[in-house]
């Protein structure tokens, strides 16, 4: 990539323009790296169905959602390791990494039958690689742009629900015709080849700091960083249930099994679409306030057409509105701390925030498996109203976050 501008700005070097060509083209690649980490990981609901109905019957579905919540875990966990990873090797070193621990880990699972085993290598040590992925595909296109952030991480964070619907698509086609574990080695080598391909063009705008600390205890004080987090945090409770449990839940009230995995291509569908509209609305409107929304459309979502509806079509139409608007509450947090805090910071800033994240998704599992929560069980009805709750409390701490901004600020404008 050819270097069209190096300035030196408050002692880091800048290696080109905000918002220019190089910057869209990086936005391409980082685009096809989210297709690969995290449309992998939203796609495992496919699998998730096979191994309750058919590889694992004897299983309880808290048990094999393990694998699954490990997987979204580990995946933004390991963003606060690449953020100090990133500052001594750089976003395609790392990137690189990401692609070898991904694919190694798939080719193991493909090769075992144990649910224990697959929650570690499916889950956890595919998650851990995904995340270096997924974390330096959405730090380095922060640092490229400023008037344009929102629509280029729209962009790039559709990725999720463009690999969400092409992954889910092929796995399940694969899993009819091939069984699990050669669907799990082709996308291993798909995988390896659109990231290792992808890495060679992840680089950064600004150089960034080294020997950065995982934690910077001065942004862990301000009041920004504290309500996205906490929100982040609250929210992220409720994430388990809709993103795992749906397609199960629908074939209770009589889904048949092409309907509940259509339930999973439907919500990247929504995903797809609300990763573009929130990334665009956010710099119209501001994210912090899109944030809100998201969060507050994603709690009433969940409430009407699960516990109120509760029919099939319900089903269908939740999981393109949960898709939607969860991908705002998602991706619109990163692009508020992109807003408020400096540009070198970005990748220890987002990883702080996704450890926060992955803690809240463990929380929320363990959380199930206490109370014993299945597709079949009495207490599922009390975890879809505690996800609900999640999101709307969320929505109100996002809500207080922004009254105290504006008042910081001094600020009338809701375009925070």
């Amino acid at each position: 990539m050819e270097i069209l501008v190096e300035t030196e700005k408050d002692g880091f070097v800048e290696y080109g323009e905000t918002d220019s060509k190089e910057g869209w083209i990086i936005v391409i690649f980082a685009f096809i790296c989210l297709i690969m980490s995290h449309g992998l990981d939203n796609a495992f609901p496919i699998y998730s169905t096979v191994y309750a109905t058919k590889e694992f019957p004897n299983e309880s579905s808290t048990k094999i959602g393990w694998i699954g919540s490990l997987g979204s875990s580990f995946l933004v966990l390991s963003a606060i390791i690449s953020g100090r990873l990133v500052g001594y090797l750089g976003f395609k070193n790392v990137t690189l990494i990401g692609m070898v621990l991904g694919f190694t880990s798939l080719m193991i699972a493909s090769v075992i039958k144990n649910v224990s085993a697959l929650a570690f290598f499916q889950g956890a040590l595919f998650g851990i690689g995904a995340g270096l992925v997924f974390s330096c595909a959405i730090a380095v296109t922060g640092t490229w742009f400023e008037k344009n952030l929102g629509l280029a991480m729209g962009i790039v964070s559709s990725g999720s629900g463009v690999g969400g619907i092409l992954i889910s698509e092929l796995v399940k086609v694969m899993i009819n015709k091939y069984e699990y574990q050669v669907t799990l080695r082709v996308t291993a080598v798909m995988y390896a080849i659109f990231v290792g391909v992808s890495a060679f063009m992840l680089k950064s705008r600004v150089s960034i700091a080294k020997g950065n600390a995982l934690f910077d205890i001065t942004v862990l004080k301000t009041p920004v960083f504290i309500f996205v987090t906490l929100a982040g945090f609250i929210g992220t409770l409720g994430f388990a249930i809709p993103m795992f449990f749906m397609p199960l839940a629908a074939m209770e009230v009589g889904a048949t099994k092409h309907q509940a995995d259509n339930i999973v291509v439907i919500m990247n569908v929504g995903l797809l679409i609300g990763s573009l509209a929130f990334g665009k609305i956010s710099d119209i409107i501001g994210p912090f306030f899109t944030f809100f929304i998201s969060a507050l459309l994603a709690g009433i979502s969940i409430l009407y057409f699960w516990v109120i509806t509760n029919t099939v079509n319900g089903f269908l139409a939740l999981s393109f509105f949960y898709g939607l608007f969860d991908s705002g509450f998602t991706s619109v947090c990163i692009l508020v701390l992109n807003k408020y805090y400096e540009t070198s910071k970005i990748p220890v800033i987002n990883g702080m925030y996704l450890f926060f994240i992955s803690m809240s998704i463990l929380i929320s599992n363990g959380i199930l498996s206490a109370m014993d929560v299945s597709h079949t069980s009495k207490n599922m009805d009390i975890a879809v109203l505690l996800s609900f709750f999640s999101y709307s409390t969320a929505s109100l701490v996002i809500l207080t976050g922004i009254l105290h901004t504006r008042n910081s600020l001094k600020s009338s404008s809701w375009q925070l």
